[in-house]
Order: structure tokens, then C-alpha cells, then sequence
């Protein structure tokens, strides 16, 4: 039961942190449009919606990178990393949640993959979001017992 609740943790964990990645990639090609996009939220002034745009792509990057790289190490810093994984996804959801509440005067999609939907219904995304990063945290959770029961046994 072990082995299994690793390996899922492991899959799952590397299924999330590749939709940052691709997220990411996906802002990065198109840095400008996903900068528009941000802008046509009204949350971020026009004239910093490419530094959020920077910032957003490289945190997704950054995040979703560094869980793939560490996860073969399964260490603390592993641990941390899949934590600020889950913590990025928590605030995509906030973000999603304050848009939810306070909408923009028009319907504008949410800068997904390659402006996925000209109009997002951010309820479904925030929802969606705090789901993930929930997941993800068992998934730690899993990792860490994995790692104590082993050291329970050696002794």
C-alpha cells in the first residue's frame, strides 16, 4: 500500500507540475497577449501588466520545473518544492475566486493555454484550483508518511 500511495503521489505530482510547465510555456509565447489579457482583468494597472505577466510565467515555470526536477530526491527540499507547488495553484484559485466576486465589466478569458476561452467562468476555475493544490497537498502527505514508515521499519 505503500509503494502505491508513492507512486500516485509521484504521478500526481508530475501531472500537476507539467500543467505549470505548459501554462507557462504557453504565456511565454505569447507574453504580450497573456500581458493584454491580465490588463483587460482591471486587477493590474496597464502599465504593470507586463512585469505580471513576467512574474506569473516565471513563477508557473519556476514552480512546476523545480517539483519535476526534485522529485526523483524525495528529500525535504522536495517536500518544499511540491508545497510551493500547491501554494501557486491556492493562489491562481484566490485570483480566480477575487475575479468570481468581483468581475470585470466585461467577460475576458482567463490567459490559460493559449487564451483557452475567450470568456472564463471563474467560479469553475477557482474551484477547480483550490481542488488541485488540495490534492497536491495529500500528495506531500503521502510522501512524507511514505518516507517515516520506511524509517520506522529500518529500526
Amino acid at each position: 500500500m505503500k509503494r502505491v500511495k508513492r507512486w500516485t503521489a509521484d504521478l500526481v505530482i508530475l501531472a500537476v507540475s507539467s500543467v505549470l510547465v505548459v501554462s507557462g510555456v504557453s504565456k511565454a509565447l505569447d507574453a504580450t497577449g497573456f500581458a493584454a489579457t491580465l490588463a483587460s482583468h482591471g486587477r493590474v494597472p496597464a502599465s504593470l501588466s507586463r512585469q505580471a505577466a513576467i512574474g506569473v510565467m516565471a513563477m508557473e515555470l519556476a514552480c512546476g520545473m523545480a517539483a519535476i526536477a526534485l522529485l526523483p530526491a524525495r528529500s525535504r527540499l522536495t517536500r518544499a518544492a511540491v508545497v510551493l507547488l500547491a501554494a501557486m495553484y491556492a493562489a491562481i484559485g484566490g485570483y480566480a475566486t477575487l475575479m468570481t466576486v468581483f468581475p470585470p465589466a466585461r467577460p475576458v478569458g482567463c490567459g490559460c493555454f493559449w487564451g483557452a476561452s475567450p470568456s472564463a467562468d471563474w467560479s469553475i476555475i477557482a474551484i477547480r484550483n483550490a481542488g488541485v493544490a488540495a490534492v497536491v497537498l495529500l500528495a506531500v502527505r503521502w510522501m512524507s508518511s511514505g518516507r517515516t514508515d520506511q524509517r520506522a521499519a529500518c529500526a
